[in-house]
């Protein structure tokens, strides 16, 4: 979702250089193929129903041996 694709390009040629302890743990997510406006606000029900959606049409594509049952509460 970044709007700096350059940089975030660049980041995953190269690897990114841990400065601060807290970066350690930081671990960025590429989810551009939920094609997400980039100026919408999304709430984590949100982007969660956007993912299981997604894995769903993905599974549906494969054809037959593969299901998707549904997520679980």
């Amino acid at each position: 979702m970044s709007k700096d694709k350059r940089d975030v390009l660049q980041l995953a040629e190269k690897g990114h250089i841990v400065t601060d302890s807290t970066e350690a743990i930081k671990d960025p997510y590429v989810l551009d193929f939920l094609k997400l406006p980039q100026s919408h606000r999304v709430t984590e029900k949100a982007l969660e129903q956007k993912i299981i959606d997604n894995l769903q049409m993905f599974l549906l594509e494969l054809g037959k041996g593969f299901t998707f049952v549904g997520k679980t509460i």
